[in-house]
């Protein structure tokens, strides 16, 4: 454009003489640029000819970006010096414990973490690895790894082939990343030489009685090869002379220490398998230990973790070989791994009793005041059988029921029928203000209730239509579905052990005289004849303090004295001088012993300090 056309548009010299310096400057810059680019294209397209070894002539048309870099992309298509020699994964940590592998978290020297590793490692190398990376000098927070089993597997739990590589496995899952853990397991005391040697024997053994309760084994080819699981519970024998005739028992001690498996043929004519290893003790007697517990003379000690004993109860009661006749006693873990300070002589059984029986309302009943077992996915006929087997126990050694469950239901288990009227138990059963407008009902029919009524019965399933005529009929039915039809599988199960324990009149006597009241609470209780004005005055304080409790509390003051929630056992008072820091309430649940010291000034400091030791509900037993 002229500068006579460009006057029209800019009237003013300066603008114009601006205008043109602009346009020419950004018309060189952009031919530099495109230049410059052109230069570079040239130039890489001229050592992509050098690498293929053909040369063009410059007059060539360059070209473009797009087609250097399809170019590229087919000249390096299965070259095997682009591909990586290594994959990164993810490695984590599982130990065997409580029956289970867990993962062991950070804190404890676990965790998982990303690690680059050669397409060509296999199982062993990736174990070797992990040991790095977890055990510093051997050593981690679940041991030595001498004293440990290695495995490695896949994050489904599935342990890797021996000679599949990382490689293989990336093409055969087809996943961008795969995880991997180190399994550890604690290993049995073993003799390898005496594993090997006997690896593929297996024996069959019968046990015979004998006139002092334990049983002799007359076969003297005793262990078997060892297993990997362990059975639960015992009555297996719980000592074996070492110095047997050798007819009987040649060459016992080359099985000392050694992890075996025992195919045990009971009196009864039953077999059971039984893993076990020999240790002699100092008498010279031989005792058969198992996982979890321990076989101690002719009892048995099963060891509870605080906060498990709904679980661990029902899997030790499982075991078909912990008859009527074996003796069982309870050891009780800490949450911090350490057992509790305690000999049981029947106080550490009924708490371990009661704290099984807590759990098991809470997580298999349904109902408010009578409780009803409810069918769970996870509980069958062997683990609904050993529940009953544990009610008979605690029944036969300790007097101790579960008042809690609903009569009509436990009638039914013990006595085949019902003696109970299922209706006012179902009153029980159903929440409190759903009782009060049922019986308000059978008592007073109001159309105004009709919705209330229907949407209350239509919770549990009712398929008439109410009336006024009806409604006591479609409430006894509802209350014979929900109490004895849905639970009958459990029922069944109960009998099994339950049926023909105890008489009718027996069974009232539980409902009856085993549930706490205030006033029956005041009358098991035991003070000393000659005791001083001082002891006087802490003996109201007592009967004061318990006249005032309610229901819950009733059972924590008699689980904290006996170590159970129920009226088994009268409660001796014994009066102490302490005084200051050391103060405190002291019980002993073996003896059904409390202790109080006779130094409160007043009963509100004297119920102050007891309410705040039934509230805690943290009762460790020190008391050796």
């Amino acid at each position: 454009m002229s500068n006579e056309d460009l006057a029209k548009y800019v009237t003013k010299l300066g603008d114009r003489c601006a205008i043109r310096r602009f346009c020419a400057k950004d018309n060189s810059q952009s031919m530099k640029g495109k230049a410059k680019k052109s230069s570079l294209l040239e130039k890489l397209k001229k050592k992509l000819n050098k690498r293929s070894g053909t040369q063009q002539d410059d007059s060539v048309s360059t070209e473009s970006e797009e087609e250097c870099q399809d170019k590229r992309r087919k000249t390096l298509k299965g070259n095997s010096n682009a591909m990586k020699d290594g994959r990164t994964i993810k490695m984590g940590w599982k130990h065997f414990e409580r029956l289970e592998y867990i993962q062991v978290r950070s804190d404890k020297g676990g965790g998982t973490d990303d690690i680059f590793v050669p397409k060509s490692f296999t199982k062993l190398d990736l174990i070797a690895k992990a040991k790095s990376m977890f055990f510093q000098d051997g050593l981690s927070s679940k041991g030595h790894e001498d004293d440990l089993e290695f495995d490695m597997a896949d994050f489904r739990s599935q342990p890797l082939d021996d000679t599949t590589t990382i490689g293989e496995l990336f093409e055969k899952t087809n996943r961008r990343n795969l995880r991997y853990y180190l399994f550890t397991k604690a290993k049995s005391k073993v003799s390898a030489k005496k594993f090997e040697r006997n690896a593929q024997q297996t024996h069959n053994v019968k046990l015979n009685d004998t006139e002092d309760g334990t049983f002799n084994v007359p076969d003297p080819d005793i262990p078997g090869p060892s297993g990997l699981t362990s059975t639960l519970g015992s009555c297996m024998p719980s000592h074996i002379p070492l110095d047997s005739d050798s007819d009987t028992l040649p060459d016992l001690s080359d099985y000392l220490g050694c992890v075996r498996t025992l195919k045990v043929e009971l009196p009864d004519g039953t077999q059971e398998d039984v893993i076990y290893n020999i240790e002699p003790d100092d008498s010279g007697v031989i005792q058969l230990n198992f996982e979890n517990q321990e076989i101690l003379r002719d009892e048995i000690l099963i060891r509870v973790h605080r906060g498990h004993a709904l679980n661990e109860l029902v899997e030790a009661f499982s075991n078909t070989l912990i008859s009527e006749n074996t003796k069982v006693k309870f050891q009780m873990v800490l949450p911090n791994g350490n057992i509790e300070a305690a000999q049981d002589e029947g106080g550490v059984t009924r708490d371990c009793l009661t704290e099984f029986w807590e759990s098991f309302y809470a997580t298999c009943t349904l109902g408010r005041d009578s409780k009803v077992p409810y069918l769970r996915h996870d509980y069958g006929h062997l683990q609904w059988e050993a529940v009953g087997k544990i009610i008979k126990f605690g029944y036969k050694e300790f007097g101790y029921f579960p008042v809690e469950i609903a009569k009509p239901f436990i009638e039914y288990c013990v006595l085949g029928e019902a003696k109970t009227d299922l209706k006012q138990t179902f009153f029980s059963y159903i929440s409190p203000s759903e009782a009060s407008l049922l019986q308000q009902a059978l008592t007073e029919y109001r159309d105004e209730d009709l919705d209330e009524l229907n949407d209350i019965l239509q919770s549990y399933d009712c398929r008439r239509l109410l009336k006024p005529e009806n409604i006591e009929t479609i409430v006894q039915e509802i209350a014979h579905k929900e109490i004895v039809q849905k639970p009958m599988f459990v029922i069944d199960s109960f009998k099994v052990h339950l049926s023909g324990l105890m008489t009718e009149t027996k069974l009232l006597e539980c409902y009856t005289k085993l549930i706490p009241t205030n006033r029956s609470l005041l009358t098991k209780i035991c003070f000393p004849e000659n005791i001083s004005e001082k002891e006087t005055e802490m003996k109201k304080y007592l009967q004061r303090f318990i006249r005032e409790l309610d229901k819950e509390a009733l059972g924590k003051f008699l689980r904290f004295c006996t170590g159970s929630n129920l009226l088994l056992k009268e409660i001796a008072v014994r009066f102490t001088q302490i005084d200051g820091f050391a103060r405190r309430f002291i019980a002993h649940t073996c003896g059904c012993i409390l202790e109080i010291p006779d130094s409160y000034e007043n009963y509100v400091e004297f119920r102050s300090e007891f309410t705040s030791v039934l509230k805690s509900d943290v009762w460790v037993m020190d008391i050796d």
